[in-house]
C-alpha cells in the first residue's frame, strides 16, 4: 500500500476517476463524502502527499485532482499541478485552498490549475466546480469563499461558466486583473508586451459581458474575490 493510501480507495458503477490529496485524513474523508454523496464521483482515492498522489497519477488513469496548495510542505501542491500536466492527457486539477494571496492564485493559474476553490465556499460550489469540468470539457478557474450568501455565489457561478469561452492565455490574465494587478504588471509576470496584453484584457472584458474593469470589479464576481484577498492579504501586498 503505497503511502497515504486508505480503505477509502474505491470504485463505483460510473462517473470520472478522481484523487483527492490531502495531508489530513479527516478533510480527505470529508471531501470524499461530498463527491460521493453528490454522485458526482465514480472512482475516489486518497494520497497525502505529493510523492504518493504523483504514483497514482502514474499508476492508473485519473481524471481530477483535487489538492490544495500546501500538502506536506511548502507550495508542493502547486508542484504537483504543475508535473501532471506536463503528461500526455492529464487530468483536470482543482485546488480547494484557503490560501489566497495574489501571488499564490496566479501560480496556480500559471502551473495549469483549472479550477480554484477557496474553503469556505459551500460545498455545492466543489461539486459545481468539478461538474463544470466534467461536462464542459473547458477548464475553468473560480474563487469562491468569502462573507458572501448563496445569492452571490450563484451569480458567481454564473459568471464563471462564461470563462469556458476563454482562451488559456485569457484566463491568466483575467486571474491577474481579478487580483488588482495593472496591465504593466501584467505584462511583466506574463512576458508580454504591453500593447499584447491590452488587447487581452480588451477581448476577455468583452466574452464575460463587462463594459470595463471597473464594471467588472463591481460584479458579484470581482467584489467577491476582492473581499477574500483584502480579507486575507495585509495593506499594501495587492
Amino acid at each position: 500500500m503505497l503511502m497515504g493510501e486508505t480503505v477509502h480507495d474505491r470504485k463505483s458503477a460510473a462517473g470520472p476517476r478522481i484523487l483527492v490529496v490531502d495531508p489530513f485524513p479527516l478533510l480527505r474523508d470529508a471531501l470524499d463524502g461530498l463527491l460521493s454523496a453528490s454522485g458526482v464521483a465514480g472512482f475516489v482515492e486518497h494520497a497525502g502527499d505529493l510523492e504518493t498522489a504523483l504514483a497514482k497519477c502514474a499508476a492508473r488513469r485519473v481524471d481530477i485532482v483535487v489538492t490544495d496548495v500546501d500538502l506536506t510542505g511548502r507550495h508542493d501542491g502547486i508542484r504537483l499541478c504543475r508535473q501532471i500536466k506536463r503528461v500526455p492527457q492529464p487530468p483536470r486539477v482543482l485546488v480547494l485552498s484557503s490560501v489566497t494571496t495574489p501571488e499564490i492564485v496566479a501560480d496556480c493559474v500559471s502551473s495549469g490549475a483549472d479550477s480554484f476553490v477557496h474553503r469556505s465556499a459551500n460545498p455545492d460550489v466543489v461539486v459545481v466546480a468539478i461538474t463544470t469540468m466534467i461536462e464542459a470539457r473547458q477548464p475553468i478557474w473560480f474563487v469562491g469563499g468569502g462573507a458572501t450568501g448563496r445569492r452571490q455565489e450563484g451569480e458567481t457561478l454564473t459568471a464563471v461558466s462564461a470563462m469556458a469561452n476563454l482562451t488559456s492565455r485569457e484566463r491568466e490574465v483575467l486571474s491577474l486583473v481579478l487580483l488588482r494587478f495593472s496591465n504593466d504588471e501584467i505584462a511583466a509576470r506574463l512576458h508580454l508586451a504591453k500593447q499584447t496584453v491590452k488587447n487581452y484584457v480588451s477581448s476577455t472584458l468583452q466574452k464575460l459581458g463587462f463594459a470595463s474593469r471597473a464594471e467588472l470589479f463591481a460584479s458579484p464576481f470581482g467584489a467577491q474575490y476582492h473581499d477574500v484577498v483584502h480579507r486575507l492579504v495585509p495593506a499594501g501586498v495587492c
